[in-house]
């Protein structure tokens, strides 16, 4: 080569070479950002499955929760001892219509369970505590 002259140089390879080196740049800083986005979808998807599992278990909890809180309502209370009241008084009724039928000439109070207005004269608590203890014997 001659000194002092400068090389020919293609432009369009020229051009070539340096959109090979900025693609390479843009390249690797792409896959940079690829990964790091990998990495941020994997944690959100860590995260939105936890918070489904979350809401699944809460989900199934709620209804025992609320049955819970059913049974230690007043209502609920009150409901199982008119319900067994209810019992009491059919099975009082089964059985004075069987009384009947073996002993017709019988005579049986009618309904023991109306209210009478003596009974509205004599003081009562509301609430009884039951005594299922053994009496003594004298």
């Amino acid at each position: 080569m001659m000194q002092g002259i400068m090389p020919y140089i293609c432009p369009t390879w020229l051009i070539r070479t340096r959109t090979k080196r900025c693609k390479r740049g843009d390249l690797s800083e792409a896959q940079r950002q690829l990964k790091e986005a990998q990495v941020k979808a994997r944690k959100m998807d860590n995260e939105l499955l936890k918070s489904i599992k979350d809401l699944e278990s809460t989900r199934a909890e709620l209804p025992r929760r609320a049955i819970n809180d059913y049974k230690e309502s007043i209502g609920f209370k009150e409901g199982l001892k008119r319900m067994g009241r209810v019992a009491y008084e059919y099975d009082y009724r089964v059985a004075l219509a069987r009384f009947r039928s073996l002993y017709p000439n019988s005579e049986v109070e009618k309904d023991p369970f109306t209210i009478r207005l003596e009974d509205d004269s004599v003081p009562m608590e509301r609430q009884q505590a039951f005594d299922d203890s053994n009496l003594p014997e004298s």
